[in-house]
């Protein structure tokens, strides 16, 4: 750990303690201005020194909380994580801190800040979930502060938080209700693509960002590799899944895989009407001219008239039908395991927490299937 004396022009002394490297490799440093005798300059420069070597904070710069995130965000979580998450994390700051206690400079920020702001957001109905969230992003950041000796402990560590109850109700087609959509949906345009989400359980990231060469034809298979990524002021993009889990190969029945080769097929001539407009991105599901589908205009153009159409709740959204290929596996008693793989979820617990309202009709079939076996 070094430190150093420099005299200024206007005879003030700029102290410059060496901070190390960041996870890039850049050079930091903590400079603090000193506008007295060379010697008192000297003084401070040796007691920062000794204060970085104890572990203690040595930053006193007035930076804001904000600045801090960009940069944290930039330098030490753009390396190592996906751009959809790092939009995400942008995005949840951005909406909660910016215009809060991100106005703060870093080095005053409190725990009473942050305990402050999950009450606030709480009090304005926000769930429980959002808020954990959020503290996961802001406790990595604060963490990471400490590390960098830009403070000297993390204002995220000693909150108090709200249970991990989620408030957000999942909807999701009865088996009837399903049997309606997918007979209003077959041979309308987007219906094929309707009829894959409900079949695969895919985000709809996942079916949009569907290249033919994830279709093995043989095996009758589609696998997850590539998503949509949206970036938020930006253009979308095919990106790596959500997570490692979020990779996996799907079954689809033989009826969907005549569909697709159809499908295939007019997509080919498709592509030879709009020649040089055609961006040739390999989706399976593009727009018209071959490019990435818009969510938002899939939704309120194809889903929601066909909703209106079948008769059903204009409540539905497209990412239900995710939730309605997990509900209605588990109502038929499939194992959970095979449904969470399906999902591409990063654990069976995971299934079972976003699924619970399926539980009590599994646990009273479990107990009918019991009481057949013990009694016959």
């Amino acid at each position: 750990m070094t430190g150093s004396v420099i005299k200024r022009k206007n005879g003030s002394y700029l102290i410059r303690i060496s901070l190390g490297r960041d996870s890039t490799g850049k050079r930091l440093y903590h400079t603090e201005t000193v506008n007295d005798t060379k010697k008192e300059a000297e003084r401070r420069c040796r007691e920062l020194v000794a204060q970085f070597e104890r572990g203690g904070v040595v930053s006193q710069d007035k930076v804001s909380l904000n600045v801090y995130l960009r940069e944290w965000l930039e330098v030490a979580k753009k390396p190592k994580i996906s751009a959809r998450t790092l939009g995400d994390y942008a995005d949840v700051l951005e909406r909660y801190v910016e215009k809060g206690i991100g106005r703060l400079p870093l080095s005053k920020v409190t725990v009473l800040h942050v305990q402050g702001l999950y009450a606030e957001m709480n009090d304005n109905g926000l769930s429980g979930l959002t808020i954990r969230n959020l503290h996961s992003v802001l406790n990595q950041a604060f963490k990471q502060a400490v590390r960098w000796r830009k403070l000297s402990y993390n204002p995220a560590a000693d909150v108090e938080l709200p249970s991990r109850k989620r408030q957000n109700i999942i909807r999701a087609f009865t088996k009837e209700q399903a049997l309606i959509f997918l007979r209003t949906v077959d041979g309308k345009p987007k219906g094929l693509l309707f009829e894959v989400a409900l079949h695969s359980g895919m985000r709809p990231g996942e079916y949009l960002g569907m290249t033919w060469d994830c279709v093995d034809w043989e095996a009758g298979t589609v696998r997850v590799e590539k998503a949509v990524t949206r970036p938020k002021g930006q253009k979308p993009f095919l990106g790596p899944p959500k997570t490692p889990e979020s990779r996996r190969t799907i079954p689809l029945p033989q009826s969907l895989m005549k569909k697709l080769r159809v499908h295939r097929t007019e997509q080919l001539q498709e592509r030879l009407l709009a020649g040089a407009r055609w961006e040739d991105l390999d989706l399976v599901f593009p727009n018209s001219l071959g490019r990435i589908q818009n969510e938002r205009n899939l939704t309120q153009r194809y889903f929601k008239t066909s909703l209106k159409e079948a008769e059903l709740s204009k409540e539905f959204r497209l990412y239900d039908l995710r939730h309605t290929c997990a509900t209605l596996l588990l109502l038929a008693n499939e194992n959970v395991k095979v449904v969470s793989e399906r999902l591409g979820h990063a654990s069976v617990r995971l299934t079972l927490d976003t699924y619970q309202h399926v539980l009590p009709s599994m646990q009273k079939q479990a107990t009918e299937t019991l009481a057949n076996m013990l009694e016959s």
